[in-house]
């Protein structure tokens, strides 16, 4: 699954891109709640993170609410990330390693501020990547961030939303 930051990140770009979200407080709680919540299977409403139950969520919520939006946000990052963005790259456990290096350049270039609950989970390292390039990562984020949610719960066309690289 994205680290925290990359889910915060990617909330700030959907509050600066879309005009669909007005409790931005409920909203950013609602993208870091999956995780927070056990078992991983109740939490993600699927058999596991990298396949999120993203119809029975919109179904079973109330997707006008900002909480619940963020929720459905946070798990279709999960599918897109684990089914269409790792797909370009061998999984490593690096990649959570990757996660504590990604941070302080994700919450420097996006403005995130981790929130206290979440704070001491989240690594901070300066070293390099090893297993992702960060253009390719702030593509994923700008690209799920841009996310028309209404649009794509009337569609529920979750495959065919375009995922480019950064500055494409």
């Amino acid at each position: 699954m994205p680290g925290y930051v990359i889910h915060l990140a990617t909330a700030y770009v959907h509050l600066r891109t879309q005009c669909d979200v007005h409790d931005a407080g409920a909203f950013l709680r609602g993208v870091i709640a999956p995780d927070q919540l056990l078992p991983k299977t109740e939490s993600h409403f699927g058999d596991d993170t990298a396949n999120p139950g993203l119809d029975l969520f919109a179904d079973s919520h109330d997707m006008r609410d900002d909480y619940q939006r963020g929720y459905f946000l946070h798990l279709l990052a999960d599918y897109l990330f684990y089914n269409r963005f790792l797909s370009d790259f061998v999984w490593s456990p690096a990649v959570y390693d990757d996660y504590d290096r990604l941070n302080a350049r994700l919450v420097k270039a996006y403005g995130v501020v981790v929130p206290e609950e979440v704070r001491g989970t989240v690594g901070f390292r300066d070293d390099d990547l090893e297993v992702f390039r960060f253009d390719r990562i702030c593509g994923f984020i700008d690209a799920v961030g841009a996310i028309d949610i209404d649009e794509l719960l009337r569609t529920r066309d979750y495959d065919g939303i375009p995922l480019e690289p950064h500055g494409a």
